[in-house]
Order: C-alpha cells, then sequence, then structure tokens
C-alpha cells in the first residue's frame, strides 16, 4: 500500500503499489536512484511498466510513489481486455492475479517477484419492496457494482457504466413483457431507478454490463399480482340455474391483460337486493387461466340482482366484479287444488258454488325446481269474480310458494288463472286445466223404498 505495507488483494479502481528493496541499487547516497518493475496481468493480457524512486537518498528501498507516470501508483480499471503501456492496469470483472517481476539491470540473476489478486465485481440488484408486487406499479431497483462476497463485499465507487435489465421468467417459466426501462446507468458503483414490469408471475430481474457481459447480478424472486380483475356476462339478466359463460380476465395497473397470470381466483356473488342472502355458484373458483383469461360456464341457485366478485385466492388485494346481472325465475306454475271424484277431469275441473280450494303459485327455475328465494312481486289475472287479490309479493322467506284460499260464490264459466311476474313480464304461468263453479242441484229420483233400502238421489 501507501505505506509500503504488503498487500496479497486489490479492489479494482485501485492504485497498485510495488516496493522493492535491492541495496545494491543505492549506488549515490546523495542521489534518489530509481528502478523499473514488470507489472502483468495474463488474464486480460496487460503489462506495463513501473518506474520505483528510492524513498530516501540512501535507504535502497523503492516504490512508485511520485506523482507523474510512470513513477506514480499504477491505476487499475475494469476491462475485458489489456491495452500494453498505457499505464493502466486493465482487470476482469471475474477477478484476475497480478504478478510484478523485478531484475536487477546490473546482475540479471539478482530477481524477485510477487503476486496479488483483484477481487472479482459483480452487480448486486436489489428491488426495494415488501410482498407481491401490482402489475404495471412503478418501484425502485438498486443496481450497485460490488467487490467480493458476502457481509465482506465493498462498492465498487469508481465503477460508471451501464447495466441492461433483462427478465429472467420462473413461473411461468416464459413471457411477453419486459421491464421498463430496460437499463440502468451507474455513478459512482450505484443507480437507483424507477422500474415497472406490467405482467403477473415470478420472476427475477437481471443487469448484465454492456460492455462486459461477464459483470451481472440477478435479484431474489419477485412476486408480481394483477392489480384488478374483469368479470363479465353475455347477459344482464339470467334464470335460475341456466348455465351461463362468465369471463375473467385479469388486470394490470394500466388496464391491460396480463397474459403469464396463472393463479385461482374465487368467485362470490354479493347480493344488490335488500334482505336477500347470497346464493351459490356452480363453479365457486376459477383457475384454468389462458393469456390471463378464464371463461367458465356457471350457474346460480338463487333469484334477484346480484354482482360477482372475483378475488385471487392468495392475494386478496387483487380483486374486481362484474355489473349487476338480475336472476329470475324460467316460469311461473299456477295450480289449482282439485275437486273430488269425477270433477276432477283431465280437462276440467268443476267446482260447486260455496266450495273452497286453493290457488298456488310457484317460481321455477331451469329445472323447473322451486326458487326458494323468490321475492318478486306477481299480478293475478283471472276473469272471475272470485275473491283473489290483483297482486302478491312473495316474501324471501316464503320458500318461493304460496297459496291462496278461494271460495266459489258465484257460478263462473270455464275460467284459468294467469301469474305474471311484476318485474319481468316474460314470467308467466297459467293455472291448467280450466276451472269452472256450478250450482248443484240435489234431485231425488225415487220418492219411496222400502225400510233400510237405498233411495236414488242425483246432485247436479
Amino acid at each position: 500500500d501507501v505505506n509500503g505495507q504488503e498487500r496479497s488483494s486489490y479492489f479494482i479502481g485501485e492504485s497498485v503499489y510495488v516496493k522493492v528493496v535491492d541495496e545494491d541499487e543505492n549506488v549515490d547516497s546523495a542521489v534518489k536512484e530509481t528502478v523499473t518493475v514488470t507489472v502483468q496481468n495474463a488474464g486480460t493480457n496487460d503489462v506495463e511498466e513501473v518506474t520505483l524512486e528510492e524513498t530516501t537518498v540512501s535507504s535502497g528501498a523503492f516504490m512508485n510513489k511520485g506523482s507523474t507516470k510512470p513513477n506514480a501508483p499504477l491505476p487499475s480499471i475494469r476491462g475485458v481486455s489489456g491495452n500494453p503501456d498505457n499505464f493502466l492496469l486493465e482487470t476482469s470483472s471475474t477477478g484476475d492475479v497480478v504478478t510484478v517481476q523485478y531484475v536487477d539491470d546490473d546482475d540479471s540473476s539478482d530477481e524477485a517477484d510477487d503476486s496479488a489478486s483483484f477481487g472479482s465485481l459483480s452487480l448486486r440488484v436489489v428491488a426495494s419492496v415488501s410482498g407481491p408486487i401490482v402489475a404495471g406499479a412503478p418501484f425502485n431497483l438498486t443496481v450497485t457494482a460490488v467487490q467480493g462476497v458476502g457481509q465482506t463485499a465493498q462498492i465498487a465507487t469508481n465503477y460508471q457504466g451501464t447495466a441492461t435489465l433483462t427478465l429472467d421468467y420462473v413461473s411461468p417459466t416464459s413471457g411477453t413483457k419486459t421491464l421498463l426501462p430496460a437499463q440502468a446507468a451507474l455513478s459512482s458503483g450505484m443507480a437507483v431507478v424507477s422500474v415497472s414490469y406490467a405482467d403477473a408471475g415470478n420472476i427475477k430481474i437481471k443487469a448484465v454490463d454492456q460492455s462486459d457481459s461477464a459483470l451481472q447480478g440477478e435479484s431474489s424472486e419477485l412476486a408480481f399480482i394483477p392489480a384488478s380483475f374483469e368479470v363479465t356476462l353475455a347477459s344482464s339478466m339470467e334464470q335460475v340455474n341456466r348455465e351461463f359463460n362468465m369471463t375473467v380476465t385479469a388486470k394490470n395497473l394500466s388496464g391491460d391483460t396480463t397474459p403469464n397470470y396463472a393463479g385461482t381466483v374465487n368467485l362470490s356473488a354479493v347480493p344488490e337486493n335488500s334482505g336477500i342472502s347470497a346464493g351459490a355458484l356452480f363453479i365457486p373458483s376459477v383457475t384454468s387461466f389462458s393469456q390471463g383469461v378464464a371463461t367458465v360456464s356457471n350457474r346460480y341457485d338463487s333469484w334477484g340482482e346480484v354482482h360477482f366478485e372475483a378475488t385471487d385466492s392468495v392475494y386478496s388485494n387483487a380483486e374486481g366484479q362484474s355489473t349487476s346481472v338480475n336472476f329470475i325465475p324460467k316460469k311461473l306454475d299456477v295450480s289449482l287444488s282439485p275437486p273430488p271424484g269425477s270433477r276432477a277431469a283431465d280437462n276440467l275441473y268443476t267446482y260447486y258454488n260455496g266450495e273452497s280450494f286453493t290457488v298456488t303459485v310457484k317460481a321455477l327455475d331451469y329445472f323447473d325446481q322451486v326458487v326458494e328465494n323468490y321475492g318478486g312481486a306477481v299480478r293475478i289475472n283471472h276473469a272471475t269474480s272470485l275473491t283473489i287479490p290483483d297482486e302478491y309479493q312473495f316474501l324471501s322467506s316464503g320458500g318461493g310458494v304460496h297459496s291462496f284460499n278461494v271460495k266459489a260464490d258465484h257460478d263462473e264459466a270455464p275460467f284459468t288463472i294467469e301469474a305474471i311476474d311484476g318485474e319481468v313480464n316474460t314470467v308467466t304461468g297459467t293455472s291448467s286445466p280450466s276451472a269452472e263453479v256450478l250450482t248443484a242441484q240435489v234431485i231425488v229420483e225415487s220418492t219411496y223404498g222400502g225400510t233400510g233400502q237405498p233411495v236414488s238421489v242425483t246432485v247436479r
């Protein structure tokens, strides 16, 4: 070093000091003599001649501590190949062993040599993040040129250069998106650059010196998640339990698709009608993403207006929702309680004046099963004098079924009863078969008979 203490290693950028002790070269005790040494780096094929000056007029010890070359300290710089005799010791980033040879100019058999190593130079790449990174969101990336490894590594403050930033795809193992910007200019051995990656998945970021491909480094594994999910359906109205296509698209911060997203998304329904509980989706999660998009054929088992939420199964802050979708019954079923006996014909029910019967309305799904949480308002149409309300509001707790008790007070020609959903008038149902109300007549066909014998009576 500058004080003449022996060193076995240097960092690139440090100046090399050489010390030779040869008392025979102290020819004149009143003058500082000089000697010459050869510094060689076989790794870069660099050779430099350095002049050493006697430290005092009669010390017999020689060093290169002058202010002008070739007697000055020999600077070292990073270089892939050497340029001999330019008074710059080129050393490679992978680390080199440099030798120094001294030969007495008066006696060639009087020689000595020594060596020292130059530590390898690498790039350290660190992302200033904690946890997953939102696709497309900027974050700081620090690229540092360091010499040595582990805790003893030091920043190579003399390093000036530009590193190209590329991606090492971990999961999935390939992709189309790149890191922006794609390079970092280091000054005094360091660069802090704001970068972004607009896709999802796990990657590592690699920095490679543009002039020396051996000088490189790589970050730890980084996880990127979608900024949101887009959930779309073909229609804003669907029948309960009828299949419909649901498409989930993973998006980055700019709203573009993240083609490398391959996670699992949980799906749930959120009712928009007050007092209505959420139903169940036939497929509650999606894993079949391709190019960031997954389409599933799904079913929803409940009535009402809902929107669907999509949430990443691991990172719950990656989420999105659909627009509102109204789930309606396929139809309404209207039935009358059958009268007894032969009056319940296949094509006509006959009730007697003064007789009571029930009218039952059910909301049915795509599979003709009752929609148990149906809570719509139903209009009742009929061309009779029967006492039936014009409208009935179903309760979501009513099981999707309601029966009206009806008493026939007048004769009625054959009739049907129609139920119409108050919101969607294509959801209807009509009773079958037709029904009529007649006044019954008692006709006694025989006015006498034996004791204990039957008497024929006809009721019409």
